[in-house]
Order: structure tokens, then C-alpha cells, then sequence
């Protein structure tokens, strides 16, 4: 096995089944794509909320369980594990993603491959949200409340605008101040951020 691994690169295997590896027709040799799926919800008692990805793209299978040749006229072989040709930094991605989630194997094209795998950065995504009223919807949850500061009580003082930004501003266009402490505006305007548990490691 170490002889056929090209300089720099790692031999890294995945747990498979035939559900995940293409129906056991992916051999030594053939092209992969490595996909993660995990449920962004889990542990917040929130219903699933679930997320599939490519990890790596083209990536080389060096063997199937201990098969590391494709024997005359083999269509396919169902194993419990297959090895892949990684960089060292594509190998500890692929290990991260082994531990967020459930890995599977797409069989690509025969011809379809530059030669080199392509780790894939991860697409953006706009932070889970639970249903209102769902278990667990008032945990990671901040508000934040924007407000100007009125300068004086004198009747040109202006508060409760708004800019283009949605902060509130406030002014006096009155003459000399009272001399009393600023007065805050009315509070207005909040914006509520939900931050996600994410497993430590993976790329967001």
C-alpha cells in the first residue's frame, strides 16, 4: 500500500456500507466525492434541522476494505471501509467531518478527475432559528437594543428617528443645554442574534 501513495499524500480510510459507498460499486482507483450530513439541531431539543455538504471533491480510492487492485471483470465490492488518497490537511478535515457527522462516497464519472483532490470551503449559512415556543428556543439567544442619547429638554430636541442603518438618533437643535444629565432615547429598534452550537474544528 505505501508504494502506491504519491509523496506528500496520506492513506486515510472511512467506515462505508453500501448505502454510503454507492451501492458497492466504488473500487481501488475510481474518483470520489466526500459528503457530510449532520443535524445542526441535535442537542438543542429543537425539531432536525439538517444539513448535507461536499467535503472534498475528485478524490482517489486506494482500496476497499484490504483490496487495493480491481480484479479482472469486478463490478463492485461492498466493504466496511475505503481508503482515500489526502493531503495532510485534507486528511484532518476529513477526520473533523468523520466526528460532526455521517460521511458517504459519490462515485464520479469515469474521466471526470484533475488529478488532485479539492477540499471545499464551507457555503454560508444563516444561523438556526427554533420555533417559536419549540424546547429549547430561548438558549444562545442575545438581543440587542440600539438607541440615541437626547442632549437637552428643550422643545427643538428630536428623538425616536432613525438613520439608513436603523439606529435611532437624536439631536438638539434647541439653544444652551439645561445642564442636566443626557436623557436616553426610547429604547427601539432590537435585534435578536441566535448563535448555533457548532462542533469544534469544522469549517463554517
Amino acid at each position: 500500500m505505501a508504494a502506491t501513495i504519491k509523496p506528500g499524500m496520506r492513506a486515510v480510510s472511512v467506515p462505508v456500507a453500501a448505502e454510503t459507498s454507492a451501492g458497492g460499486f466504488i473500487l481501488p482507483n475510481d474518483r470520489v466525492d466526500v459528503l457530510m450530513t449532520r443535524d445542526l439541531a441535535a442537542g438543542t431539543g429543537a425539531p432536525k434541522n439538517i444539513e448535507s455538504r461536499t467535503v472534498l471533491q475528485d478524490v482517489r480510492v486506494l482500496a476497499v476494505d484490504q483490496v487495493a487492485h480491481q480484479e479482472k471483470d469486478q463490478q463492485s465490492v461492498v466493504g466496511k471501509t475505503a481508503t482515500l488518497e489526502l493531503t495532510p490537511g485534507q486528511a484532518e478535515l476529513l477526520a473533523q467531518a468523520g466526528q460532526s457527522g455521517s460521511l458517504s462516497l459519490a462515485l464520479r464519472a469515469l474521466g471526470d478527475s484533475e488529478g488532485e483532490p479539492v477540499a471545499n470551503s464551507a457555503p454560508h449559512r444563516e444561523p438556526f432559528v427554533p420555533a417559536a415556543g419549540a424546547a429549547g428556543s430561548d438558549r444562545g439567544t442575545v438581543t440587542v437594543f440600539r438607541y440615541g442619547i437626547l442632549k437637552g429638554n428643550t422643545p427643538g430636541a428630536v428623538s425616536g428617528g432613525s438613520n439608513s442603518g436603523g439606529t435611532v438618533v437624536a439631536s438638539n437643535s434647541g439653544g444652551s443645554g439645561s445642564g442636566s444629565a443626557p436623557t436616553p432615547a426610547p429604547i427601539t429598534n432590537p435585534i435578536t442574534v441566535t448563535t448555533t452550537n457548532v462542533p469544534v474544528g469544522v469549517a463554517q
